[in-house]
């Protein structure tokens, strides 16, 4: 089970860094994805509160960190909610 939680998370990172670069590549002059919590998020040991890997995704395309919402989906899981300027 373990396994898969990483594979559903790396396929997610690789989505994330997708959008990112395309978003980039557009020419956009902000990127606000919605991250959703992963299992890593929901454990409060993880310092990071598993975005980190997402956050670095985005960041190595050369998008900037300017805002972090974090929110409630329909069932009470965290959502963050990031703004990336040029």
């Amino acid at each position: 089970m373990i396994g898969c939680m990483s594979l559903k998370q790396n396929m997610q990172n690789k989505t994330i860094y997708t959008n990112a670069k395309k978003a980039w590549d557009n020419g956009d002059g902000a990127y606000t994805p919605t991250l959703l919590a992963s299992p890593m998020a929901l454990d409060p040991t993880n310092k990071t509160g598993g975005w980190g890997l997402a956050i670095a995704d985005i960041t190595s395309v050369g998008w900037v960190l300017r805002h972090w919402a974090i929110s409630t989906d329909k069932k009470d899981n965290p959502v963050a909610v990031p703004v990336f300027t040029r």
